[in-house]
């Protein structure tokens, strides 16, 4: 028995061996074939991310670049809004300063109006009459006495009306 023994167990070593060897065989065979299905269902799905991760990375930059430009732009609007606020400022101020103008001068036609108004209802403080003599051009003492006093009165009055007129006589030649 021994033989038999011994032969039963090189059979089963063998057949073990065979089952063993059969198992890795197929568990090669059907672990590739489950890789190779993996990786030609998985390979259009990693190519759409990759597809999917450049799109966005390609996005990202456009809009980064938009922002840029857009930042940009708002920059240049609000130094030009401010550059049109000062000078709309400028433009109030002067404004006021001509309308403060135009107060002040219409005021003083007023004040003028009114003076204007009153001329003919003055009062007469002195009057001097200053003759020259036939063929003369100069003042005699006396008269020059008579127009200091004259000039005397009026030293301390405001707003008064100077009238001189002159004259000639009817001698002497009219061309002369």
């Amino acid at each position: 028995m021994t033989n038999d023994f011994r032969l039963a167990r090189k059979n089963l070593g063998a057949t073990i061996a065979t089952t063993v060897a059969a198992a890795g065989i197929l568990f090669l065979t059907v672990g590739c074939s489950t890789k190779n299905y993996v990786r030609s269902q998985t390979a259009p799905l990693i190519q759409n991310t990759n597809d999917l991760d450049a799109k966005t990375a390609q996005d990202h930059r456009t809009i980064l670049d938009t922002d840029q430009r857009a930042q940009a732009g708002i920059a240049r609007a609000q130094g030009a809004a401010d550059t049109a606020d000062q000078h709309a400022m400028a433009a109030g101020t002067a404004a006021d300063a001509a309308g403060k103008s135009a107060q002040e001068a219409y005021n003083r036609v007023d004040s003028l109006t009114g003076v204007v108004a009153n001329l003919d209802h003055y009062t007469p403080l002195a009057d001097v009459t200053v003759t020259f003599g036939f063929d003369k051009a100069t003042l005699t003492a006396s008269d020059k006495k008579d127009l200091d006093a004259f000039a005397a009165k009026l030293d301390g009055a405001r707003h008064y009306i100077l009238e001189v007129t002159g004259g000639t006589d009817s001698t002497g030649d009219p061309q002369y």
